[in-house]
């Protein structure tokens, strides 16, 4: 998720009126971003109408999200549809001028699920739809969670989600397609130059959805798993055909998945329909989630 810049310009100051009504016609999600503790009723308020739109019933219905199923099989059952089916956009810049002739541009307009379906959306919009649809068939001793990163120049958003039946947690981030490390990838089958036969892989949520509906069409296609973790560690790419996930420690999971972003991060926080909770630090952060296992 990008954060709000700013640029001078030298021009005419505006009236400050259409400064107001300019600033008004912005979603103003990306303020939670910033002070979720300020703006946790606001949060709180958006995951729980995300929740209960029509189109979250429908796609549990659709993607045979049930009560009783364990939670790392409705995860990948999600991640696997938004993988294959929508595609990760960043957000278009809004500008709005001060009266004082300054330029705030605005990196991040928050997308509803319904909204999401229809193009695919950024981290927060991706995970946003990856937690509705999660948090609408929740069971007894689980929970699920938007899951902040503040860094610099810009930070992230994913899913949290905690098994406490089965003393698991699983970071669920949709801008890669991927649960624990392990991320849908679309193998095709293609003949090289020299007339052999080799694979070559492509990151599914990267890809426009038009292009990979023609890809099964066209193409001899296949869903694999790539170990993302491994592979940015090693240089070798290791592939499954059914999921997996890297059962770790919430340390070493955190501290792996921080590692791949490549992000500096300066602060946590989690959000839910019903808390939000901020973490000066990862240490915080961590114990946290150990307690919630």
């Amino acid at each position: 998720m990008e954060e709000l810049k700013s640029s001078k310009l030298v021009q005419q100051p505006v009236n400050t009126n259409e400064y107001f009504s300019a600033l008004a016609s912005v979603e103003p999600w990306y303020l939670y971003f910033g002070n979720t503790r300020m703006f946790s009723d606001f949060v709180k308020g958006v995951l729980r109408e995300s929740t209960h739109q029509s189109v979250i019933y429908d796609l549990t219905r659709r993607l045979g999200l049930r009560y009783g199923e364990p939670l790392l099989e409705r995860a990948w059952k999600v991640i696997k549809y938004v993988a294959i089916n929508l595609t990760y956009l960043r957000d278009p810049y809004a500008r709005v001028v001060l009266p004082t002739a300054e330029l705030i541009i605005l990196n991040d307009v928050l997308n509803l699920p319904n909204e999401t379906v229809r193009r695919g959306g950024d981290c927060e919009d991706l995970s946003l739809l990856v937690y509705s649809l999660l948090k609408a068939t929740l069971n007894p001793g689980e929970g699920v969670y938007l899951l902040l990163v503040r860094a610099e120049p810009e930070g992230h958003t994913a899913v949290l989600a905690i098994d406490k039946v089965r003393g698991e947690v699983y970071i669920i981030d949709p801008s890669w397609g991927m649960v624990n490390g392990y991320a849908v990838v679309l193998r095709i089958e293609a003949i090289n130059r020299t007339g052999s036969l080799e694979y070559r892989h492509f990151l599914a949520v990267i890809l426009h959805p038009l292009l990979k509906e023609g890809m099964f069409e066209l193409l001899k296609v296949k869903v694999v798993y790539l170990d993302v973790f491994t592979y940015l560690r090693t240089g070798k790419p290791t592939h499954s055909e059914v999921p997996a996930i890297h059962r770790l420690p919430p340390r070493e999971l955190l501290n792996e998945w921080l590692r791949m972003l490549g992000l500096e991060a300066k602060s946590f926080a989690i959000a839910s329909d019903t808390e939000v909770i901020e973490f000066p630090s990862l240490n915080e952060l961590i114990q946290w989630i150990e307690n919630q296992i």
